[in-house]
């Protein structure tokens, strides 16, 4: 199995976005991740396991290529689920891909 270290930020178009972990987002909001564009930022709950952070993190960087590249917000939240799961299936049964997360601050 290869890991794949994701970075503490990622490029979009003209845009870098930081990625961080919260430990209190689910409590806050009940939400396993957030992209907020105008902060530029990707939080995803670090408290959960290594696998759900693989989705959660391809869930909300889904939405953050659809806004930059102009695909707006015409897809639901259980299409974004479907295919952050269909990517993430793909890289690990196919590539045997999977992510590491430990460059990732805490955003808290």
């Amino acid at each position: 199995m290869k890991k794949l270290r994701i970075p503490p930020t990622v490029k979009l178009g003209p845009h870098t976005y930081k990625i961080r972990r919260s430990s209190s987002m689910r409590a806050d909001d009940e939400l396993l991740g957030k992209a907020h564009y105008k902060r530029q930022t990707i939080d995803i709950d670090g408290t959960m396991p290594e696998s759900e952070l693989m989705v959660i993190f391809l869930h909300e960087l889904i939405h953050v290529i659809a806004r930059v590249y102009h695909a707006g917000d015409q897809y639901s939240e259980d299409t974004i689920d479907s295919m952050a799961n269909g990517f993430a299936t793909f890289l690990k049964d196919n590539l045997d891909i999977t992510f590491d997360f430990r460059d990732i601050p805490n955003g808290d």
